[in-house]
């Protein structure tokens, strides 16, 4: 007998599909979610019972979207042996590609890692489920208790997998549903005396003055500062600049960290021991002195970056998709195109929790107030416009228009700050230090040939020596400061100022410290001095051997201590290049008798530092206001050195070309070209003292006093600034034309 047609219609609708359907999507989000958020959490930081919520919600939502579809028997069990697969698929990848060990022991830690494999089990789980949703019904029973057993596999190794997760991991307390409050984050601060320090990250302090200068509306907003130009950080990242600031030490070793500052002494913590209302707020960091940061609304923000942070690299972990494709997925929530970059560096996104906080200062404080609060948000590659919206966002470094935007953003925003200071009735009983950590990274600093360049780069800003890849810049920050009742334009102060600094002039105000302050107040004019710093020791190649990021963490064994006096353009430039390689460079050892050849062919790339052209036949152009060689000399000359160059100059009609040349700091003399004597050989004495440094090196200086472009007299459309057109350069052997 024909078998009867089975009816399906609405009416046969099974309604326990759905709730199978949305179990089988909860286990398509917790997988990976249990690994990311206990194995490799980054910058995460949202609880189990966050996650829980969150993925039941998605899974609900996912539900009542996909019920239609259920209406029909043969497409509801299509789409639940679909979701089966993909929930196999996800298992595989999270707890099998890379090995279950290395999820447990958090080693599979890298994003995107195994991404083709991954793609390809999912593409083998969804056939196979396909063809399993296809023919079914012609199964035999016991294929159809292997994918019964496939089944309980999945749901019991995932359900398992959690629970042996969250007994490993202490509980945490809902970041989520705490930020959800709306309690009001006053900023409180002190009718009687307020001490604040306010630090931007990578604000270089050549940058900071030339905005100030090309922008009078700003400079008017800081009466009675002082910005100290020549000011020096000790280290030119984040994890220990910080931390000198807050002890007023050079650290000594990696244990010296931002870590062992914020739990060790340090200014704040005198300050509460004196009685202040003292706090600390840098990004994220936990310490038992840090304070909240940020409105109500820009931490729910915070949180939903996050998560959607979080479900990015889960769908990477378990499907093998494109971080960009699941960003760009998310980007209509985030209300802004993040990308995948925004979504890693999410925790840098401040500048807003900055704004936030200057709405909610209150002189509701009954105690003097001391605080140090950092921001993050002007590091790349998060970038602000001038109006300190989101920008761009990139992997790539910033560019000098792109810089002054974001300078101005922030310098525009402690304008706002200073003016709520006094609305507030509280700008002269608070003391102002406004900092940033450490300057530029070395690709701005290289920008020495753009047209902003003599606004906001100091003159060998970018030397970085030997294999070196932090350039001298790195270590200009920012640093303002204005003391109590305290009114005048804005100064500019070059004194040999320092971040360890900051530590001395908080506790002279203290009225003492225990701190051993290496620093001196800024409240007495820094007198000239040795400042030390710590340079890096190794090449862009070394910086990640072995899995190690030697650039922040490697200071016991890459990085070594060097000092300098006199002025950063000087002293620091000529102190960063001569410092020993790890890996042996000499490159720039001259021999006895050796001619430095500035043509194509010649040698002279090795002695070149900044302001130079490229090689030409005849020799190369200075194409900056200095242009600078250095040399090794491999000893302590015992006498009087001879400099012997042959040389021309730019001097189309009507142009005089005048050039110093300085070695070592020391001005040796000075050469003049025109038409009547267009180019020549000359010669100069260098004095030993100037040459007596540690083994040996020589920075000499071509110092062109109005370097010109072809462009602007007409003749091309080349634009670089011109000035002398060096041949041929030697030390104690004369040359000849």
């Amino acid at each position: 007998m024909r078998r009867p047609r089975r009816n399906h219609s609405p009416q046969s609708f099974q309604f326990w599909r759905l709730p199978a359907f949305g179990i089988l999507l909860f286990l398509l989000l917790w997988p990976p979610l249990i690994k990311i958020y206990f194995y490799n959490p980054g910058q995460i930081s949202i609880s189990l019972l966050d996650m829980l919520v969150l993925c039941a919600a998605v899974a609900v939502a996912a539900v009542l979207v996909a019920s239609p579809l259920f209406l029909s028997r043969t497409v509801g069990t299509f789409f639940l042996f679909i979701a089966l697969g993909l929930a196999l698929a996800a298992l595989v990848n999270t707890y099998f590609i890379g090995s279950t060990l290395d999820v447990l022991e958090g080693r599979d830690t890298g994003s995107g890692q195994h991404s083709g494999l991954r793609l390809f089990v999912v593409l083998v789980c969804l056939a196979g489920a396909a063809c399993l949703a296809l023919l079914h019904r012609r199964m035999p029973a016991i294929v159809s208790g292997v994918v019964q057993v496939v089944w309980l596999f999945v749901l019991g190794y995932a359900v398992l997998f959690g629970a042996i997760s969250v007994w490993q991991k202490e509980p945490q307390e809902s970041r989520l549903f705490a930020m959800l409050k709306t309690e009001d984050r006053t900023w409180a601060l002190s009718q009687e005396q307020n001490l604040l320090v306010l630090s931007f990250d990578q604000i270089q302090g050549s940058a900071a003055l030339g905005v100030l200068r090309r922008h009078p509306e700003l400079v008017e907003k800081f009466d009675g500062f002082e910005l100290f130009e020549d000011a020096a950080s000790v280290y030119p990242n984040t994890i220990y600049s910080l931390a000198s600031v807050l002890t007023g030490k050079m650290p000594r070793n990696a244990a010296d960290s931002l870590a062992s500052a914020i739990s060790g002494p340090n200014f704040i913590r005198e300050a509460l021991e004196k009685g202040y209302e003292a706090s600390l707020a840098i990004g994220d960091e936990i310490c038992s002195v840090c304070t909240a940061k940020g409105p109500p609304e820009f931490q729910r923000d915070r949180v939903f970056w996050e998560f959607t942070s979080l479900l990015t690299i889960a769908a990477e972990q378990a499907y093998g998709l494109s971080g960009d494709i699941v960003s760009s997925v998310l980007s209509s929530f985030t209300g802004q195109n993040l990308g995948r970059m925004g979504l890693k560096y999410v925790w840098k996104l401040d500048i807003d929790a900055f704004r936030g906080d200057i709405q909610n200062i209150r002189p509701s404080s009954d105690k003097p107030v001391v605080e140090f609060r950092h921001y993050f948000a002007s590091h790349q590659p998060l970038m602000y416009g001038r109006d300190c919206t989101l920008k761009r966002v990139r992997d790539r470094t910033q560019d000098l228009s792109g810089a002054e935007d974001e300078v101005y953003c922030v310098l525009s925003s402690v304008g706002l700050f200073l003016d709520k200071l006094r609305e507030a009735g509280l700008y002269d009983r608070t003391m102002i230090v406004v900092i940033s950590d450490h300057g530029y990274e070395a690709k701005i600093n290289a920008l020495q040939d753009a047209p902003l360049a003599k606004d906001f780069l100091f003159p060998f800003s970018a030397t970085t020596g030997p294999d070196n890849i932090k350039s001298a810049g790195t270590y200009n920050p920012t640093l303002l400061f204005k003391d109590f009742d305290s009114h005048g334009p804005l100064k500019v102060n070059q004194a040999p100022a320092s971040l360890l600094d900051i530590a001395a002039t908080v506790c002279e105000t203290l009225q003492g410290c225990s701190l051993d302050v290496e620093g001196v107040s800024l409240r007495d004019e820094p007198p000239d001095r040795e400042r030390s710093y710590w340079r890096y020791g190794g090449g862009l190649k070394d910086r990640f051997t072995d899995g190690k990021d030697r650039l922040h963490e490697g200071l016991d064994e890459w990085w070594e201590v060097r000092s300098f006096r006199g002025n950063l353009a000087q002293g620091l430039v000529t102190s960063i290049w001569p410092a020993s390689s790890r890996s042996g460079n000499t490159s720039a050892r001259i021999k006895a008798g050796e001619v430095i050849d500035f043509t194509s062919g010649g040698n002279s790339a090795r002695f070149k530092a900044t302001g130079w052209g490229q090689a030409e036949e005849w020799g190369t152009w200075s194409v900056s206001k200095v242009a600078r060689l250095y040399m090794d000399l491999g000893r302590r000359p015992a006498t009087d050195l001879s400099m012997t160059f042959a040389a021309r100059g730019f001097v189309p009609e009507g142009v005089t070309m005048v050039v110093d040349i300085l070695v070592n700091g020391v001005e040796i003399g000075a050469v003049t070209y025109d038409r009547a004597k267009p180019q020549g050989v000359d010669s100069f004495t260098i004095p030993v003292a100037a040459a007596m440094n540690d083994g040996g090196w020589l920075a000499i200086d071509f110092r062109v006093k109005d370097p010109i472009a072809p462009s602007e007299l007409g003749l091309s459309s080349d634009t670089r600034w011109l000035g002398i057109g060096v041949h041929r350069v030697a030390i104690d052997e004369v040359v000849s034309e």
